[in-house]
């Protein structure tokens, strides 16, 4: 339903990862997190934690863009840590 309420339904997202595959990724054991991923299969940035408002449309904006800026932040996280 986020997928859909957030218009993200046009992205391959990928839903139901276990830990295996968040290893691969290399986002640790942090839900939610996610990967983007560029056309050639790379992992170019990671967010890992619940994502602030614009952190989708910056990368996204960047990776289907003409990159001729500097890339957003290739890790940004956004977890918290208990007492």
């Amino acid at each position: 339903a986020f997928v859909a309420r957030q218009h993200l339904d046009l992205l391959p997202v990928y839903l139901g990862a276990a830990a295996a595959d968040l290893a691969a990724f290399d986002l640790g054991i942090a839900i939610p997190a996610t990967a983007f991923i560029d056309r050639n299969g790379h992992v170019v940035a990671r967010i890992l934690g619940q994502m602030r408002d614009g952190e989708i449309a910056e990368r996204l904006d960047w990776l289907l863009g003409d990159r001729s800026g500097p890339p957003p932040p290739a890790l940004v996280t956004h977890l918290e840590v208990g007492p």
